[in-house]
């Protein structure tokens, strides 16, 4: 079969597929190259011998884009690595602002910083590597937790259920201190101008923390120390990123920062999962358990004016991962 004429030449069939084969064994022998290269430890002459590319071909894959040599990923290279999340813009949309993420291998953490984004333009407004999350405010101010008072730091070191806020204006000026929960806050969402919903890490068998004095929380935490040992009671008593998870539960709170009152929502073996607030109306998904957390998580209502709950859907019934008002 004849396709077609060049140069008084007949290219058949029979051509083409020499020539995809040929360009199949080229593109082969680059990736032998490309391979050899990104081990390190083989010699250009190696390389060309074992490749059977010619010496320039294999110096312009040496070289890659410009004039700089590739190189082995490592580990140490993760490090290197920024990664950007929790894009979120303010009530008016005139400005953004975000976390970025970097791994610090000393600490075996990760340093997280507040940033903004105005326009085409970033700027970064913490450097302290230990904002975790945000919240805008109403006003466009942005709401971080941090610890950079000696006092707080002394007692997350200590062990003793503490979170403190920050207020910052994007516009400048220096963070300052909102108000301090004497519980370990996961999660803060905007539920009108003073009042906030919390979500904090509790154990089932802990005391109520925000009724106990300053004395007795310290105390409390000494008494818990002395053990020494876990009990495994429940599945699953580990999680990957949270070690030893056995008889925590998400717990929701709400704190009212005009008065500094702080109500519980869920019972003491109520484990939290999605929440969402929408006007008046707290939902939220979790389950109910004193031995296993059951996969089939239940769907819930809050309604903060008469402090209820309504049972949406009950656990058991179903795969749930979040529940949105209709």
């Amino acid at each position: 079969m004849i396709l077609s004429v060049k140069d008084s030449q007949y290219i058949t069939i029979k051509d083409i597929r020499r020539a995809e084969r040929e360009e199949g064994m080229k593109e082969g022998l680059k990736t032998t190259a490309l391979r050899m290269l990104a081990a390190g430890k083989y010699a250009l002459e190696e390389i060309f011998e074992i490749s059977g590319l010619p010496q320039e071909e294999v110096k312009r894959l040496q070289t890659g884009r410009g004039d700089i040599p590739m190189k082995p990923i490592t580990s140490e290279a993760l490090y290197e690595f920024r990664n950007p999340n929790s894009f979120t813009f303010s009530p008016d949309g005139s400005i953004g602002a975000f976390l970025l993420h970097q791994a610090d291998k000393e600490k075996n953490g990760y340093n997280s910083d507040l940033y903004l984004l105005e326009g085409e333009s970033v700027r970064q407004l913490t450097a302290s590597h230990d904002v975790s999350s945000f919240i805008w405010t109403e006003d466009n101010k942005i709401l971080f937790p941090a610890a950079r008072d000696e006092k707080v730091r002394k007692k997350q070191a200590d062990k003793i259920p503490c979170t403190a806020y920050y207020l910052l204006d994007p516009k400048g000026g220096e963070a300052l201190p909102a108000f301090e929960i004497p519980l370990k806050v996961i999660d803060i969402r905007h539920v009108s101008v003073t009042k906030f919903l919390l979500t904090a890490v509790v154990h089932k068998e802990d005391p109520d923390w925000p009724s106990l004095t300053e004395q007795e929380r310290e105390q409390t935490v000494k008494d818990k120390e002395k053990i020494g040992y876990y009990t495994f009671d429940e599945l699953p008593f580990w999680s990957q990123g949270r070690g030893v998870w056995n008889g925590n539960r998400n717990a929701l709170y709400l704190y009212d920062s005009a008065d500094g009152s702080i109500e519980r929502i869920t019972g003491i073996h109520f484990d939290t999962g999605f929440t969402k607030v929408a006007g008046d109306s707290i939902y939220f998904t979790g389950a109910d358990f004193n031995d296993v957390n059951p996969p089939m998580k239940g769907a819930f209502r809050y309604d903060i004016s008469s402090k209820k709950t309504t049972t949406l859907i009950p656990q058991g019934t179903s795969q749930i991962h979040m529940v949105l008002p209709w």
